[in-house]
Order: structure tokens, then sequence, then C-alpha cells
């Protein structure tokens, strides 16, 4: 909720705090028909709320004539909302001019929401189905450093499985999930997920060359998902797929279980499932927002 540099209001209206407004406008009309007094509280109320949201969506400070600018509302409308806004310490006067900008009491809404954002909320759902239907241990993990990490497991019903604990990491140069995520990341920005060659072997499939890596993630570009190969661990193989926001990777989801259960024709039934459960969190709002916090945790 800090303020970004103050050069960085914008002159042309937020659509959101237009729209918001213009409701609130509408309802004023309707007040006519003799529910005045309730609409006027019901106006006065989104109104605050639109500065709240036109401060957000600024990023820095306004002064009145950038705040009348972004919610199209009178100056004496804006005086008398910042007024009660100011008092309540949802909004401070930061200087003279006068500018103002969101005040402490915003903290305790922010934190709150944010409490209920959780990877496992969002995501445990669409992984619980994945494990159902795939049979095999279902992940969601973001890479940091040298290391994915697990942020979601959600393991199958059944005897013989692949187990990971949420919050564990593994070296990402030797796992699908990590692969996919190096597949993705810009090259010039590989390195810096890495260890010094040669990379430690785990297993006679390790890749421990940098040049190899390189020809492999190059391949995963191509196709779209990655496969450990029992790279990391004696008879275990994981499967794994990017989770998008727009053009940006930002999450990977896998399966994982006995190396005998992913031949070529079981990898290629399950991918459908898995970019069906990617899509399913690339849709979620929730779950970008808590990925965002989780990263922040991690700095």
């Amino acid at each position: 909720m800090s303020p970004r540099s103050r050069g960085s209001t914008s002159s042309s209206a937020p659509a959101g705090a237009k729209a918001s407004y213009a409701a609130a406008e509408a309802r004023d009309r309707a007040g006519e028909d003799g529910s005045e007094r309730a609409n006027y509280h019901v106006a006065a109320l989104t109104r605050g709320l639109v500065i709240l949201r036109a401060l957000s969506e600024a990023g820095s400070p306004l002064g009145l004539a950038s705040l009348r600018e972004r919610t199209t509302m009178p100056k004496s409308t804006l005086v008398r909302l910042l007024s009660v806004l100011t008092e309540a310490e949802y909004v401070v006067r930061v200087d003279e001019t006068p500018s103002f900008w969101l005040g402490p009491s915003v903290m305790p809404l922010a934190e709150s929401y944010a409490s209920s954002l959780d990877i496992s909320s969002s995501a445990g759902d669409v992984l619980g189905r994945l494990a159902a239907a795939s049979g095999q241990t279902a992940n969601v993990a973001i890479l940091d450093g040298p290391d994915v990490v697990h942020l979601c497991v959600v393991e199958p019903d059944r005897p013989i499985r692949f187990r990971a604990s949420t919050g564990s990491r593994e070296a990402a140069y030797r796992t699908g999930l990590g692969k996919v995520l190096l597949a993705f990341t810009d090259v010039a920005q590989v390195d810096e997920h890495l260890p010094p060659e040669p990379y430690p072997t785990m297993t006679k499939r390790t890749i421990t060359k940098r040049r190899d890596l390189l020809s492999e993630l190059e391949h995963i570009r191509r196709a779209g998902f990655a496969f450990d190969n029992e790279e990391g661990d004696v008879g275990v193989c994981c499967l794994a797929v990017p989770i998008r926001r727009g053009s940006e990777v930002v999450a990977a989801i896998s399966v994982t279980g006995p190396a005998g259960e992913f031949t070529a024709a079981a990898r290629e039934h399950l991918l459908s499932p898995m970019r069906e459960a990617a899509l399913s969190l690339e849709r979620t709002d929730q779950f970008y927002y808590a990925l965002q916090i989780v990263r922040r945790s991690l700095r």
C-alpha cells in the first residue's frame, strides 16, 4: 500500500472510479421518488469508496484537482467526503497542497483480505480433482532462486504414492516443475537459478551440464510441458505444465508418481486434465493474488 513515485499520477480518470461514481449518481436520481434520505447515505458511501479506489489506482498521493478529474465529483463533495475519511483515518493529508493518500485504517481491511488468500484455499480443490483423476500426487510450485518451492501438495488416495510436503524445496534443474519454470524464464536470467557446473548428480539420468539443460529447456518451450524422467529420484517421474497469467508463466502444476506409470501413452493421457487444472487456476484471481503474497514473503 506504499505510494509509488509521485510523478505517476495520470490525467485520465480510471474507468472503475468513473463507473462507480456514475452508479452513485443514478441512485441519486432514483432517490427523487421519496427515498432521498436513504439514497443520500448510499450515494455518500459509494462516493467515499470511489475516492479510496481512485487513490489506490493512482498509486501515489493526489491533490484535489487530480481527485476531481479521476472521480468526476464536484469539489464541494470531495472536500466534504475527504474530511469524513480523514477523520476516520481512511485517508491522510500528506502536504499543504493539499494532497491525500490512503490512511492507516485501510490496513486492517487489506490484511484481513490478504489473510484469506492462501494457496491451499485457492488451489486445493483443483489439485484434489487432478490427484483423483490421475492417481498421482498433484503439486503447485514456483521458482525461488535455484529451487522450486512446493506451495500446495495433494496426494491421491492409494497406498503407493509420492510424498512431498508444502513448503519443501528441490533443486530446479532436476525436477519437472523446475524445468518447466526455467524453460519460460528469460534466457539471460536462467543462470541465476542454477548451481555451478557440473550440477550435482542424483541419479544416472540427472542432467549435469548447462549445455544439455538449455537444450532440454528449448524442447520444453516447444512442447509446452516438462518431464522429469527419474532425474531426482530413482523410480519417480514427474510431468509438469506452466500456469500463466496473460503472457507470463507465474507457477507450474505437476503430477508425480512411480516411473512405471509414466509411459509415453500415460503421459499423453495425463496432459489433458493437467492443462485443464492449470487453466482453472489461471482464471482464478484469488490464486494469482495468493501467489503475489507468497512471492513477497520469499524476498
